[in-house]
């Protein structure tokens, strides 16, 4: 069932990645991307909160131990959404997944050290593997979008990073609470995370953001990205249960590495350049590396 679940949430996550190259582009200050990151969280609040109304095993009780993760998991989740739209607008969308993927570092070091999940030789060689794939599509962003400012280069780590928390906050949960349904952290995880972007707007908000026709522009696109960044938190959730951190995460970036380049490229038309096919195939081949036996 986990790999299943993995499936199901890479396909979600490819989905809204669509969807948020499109919206984007509509972004003229940072200020666009929390105001448009807070219709999500309000979408993805309503989605986790019907689904633990409604679950036969669910409860909206909180406790430490859902608390902990959950706000863990907002923080993370506010800073990477609203990163992750200044990233998506700036450069080539494939790039953007390599640095996510960098950011599985994370949770396989955490889970090691906190949970004592074992990080095997194979294992290393893949993340090493990650890091030149990450080199070598860098020099392809260069080609087609230009050289990255060293802000864009920080911008971009600090995405993977804070995807890498997420992702952490996500096995915490599981570890913590055996028994509780994923919708229950999912729903606090967002309601969280909309109370601090919320802030954070009401704080730095100005008179330029985005126009109200624009706005409507956009609306099925925030839509459908709401209801598939919902599934794809709730099924990697799910799937933390069954995989431990060091196959779960590789396995996850990987396959949505593979997904998002062939949207990329047939959708978004990035052409790809031998450097580019390269990357990705040490991306893959990292992958493989990382899952053996």
């Amino acid at each position: 069932m986990g790999y299943l679940y993995t499936l199901l949430s890479v396909l979600s996550g490819t989905v809204k990645g669509y969807c948020g190259k499109r919206t984007s582009e509509f972004m003229k200050k940072p200020t666009d991307g929390i105001f448009i990151s807070m219709l999500r969280m309000i979408i993805c609040t309503f989605l986790a909160g019907a689904m633990v109304f409604f679950g036969s095993n669910s409860t909206f009780q909180i406790n430490f131990h859902i608390f902990l993760p959950s706000l863990l998991s907002a923080a993370a989740t506010s800073c990477f959404v609203v990163s992750w739209l200044m990233c998506v607008k700036n450069g080539a969308y494939i790039m953007l997944d390599i640095f996510i993927m960098l950011g599985i570092i994370i949770p396989i070091g955490a889970s090691a050290a906190m949970f004592g999940e074992q990080i095997s030789l194979h294992e290393l060689i893949g993340i090493l593997l990650l890091i030149i794939s990450v080199s070598l599509l860098c020099s392809y962003n260069a080609k087609l979008k230009g050289k990255m400012t060293r802000k864009n280069i920080f911008l971009l780590i600090f995405c993977g990073m804070m995807n890498g928390f997420v992702d952490l906050s996500q096995k915490i949960f599981v570890t913590m609470n055996e028994n509780t349904d994923a919708a229950v952290f999912n729903f606090y995880s967002y309601l969280f995370s909309l109370v601090l972007l919320s802030m954070v707007f009401a704080i730095t908000r100005n008179k330029k953001h985005i126009k109200t026709q624009n706005i409507g522009k956009i609306t099925g696109y925030i839509i459908i990205m709401g209801i598939c960044l919902f599934l794809n938190s709730y099924f990697k959730t799910l799937a933390a249960k069954y995989i431990p951190a060091a196959q779960l995460y590789p396995l996850f970036q990987g396959l949505a590495l593979i997904f998002s380049s062939l949207m990329a490229v047939f959708l978004l038309k990035e052409k790809l350049n031998y450097k580019g096919v390269l990357g990705i195939v040490i991306g893959f081949v990292s992958l493989i590396v990382i899952n053996m036996a």
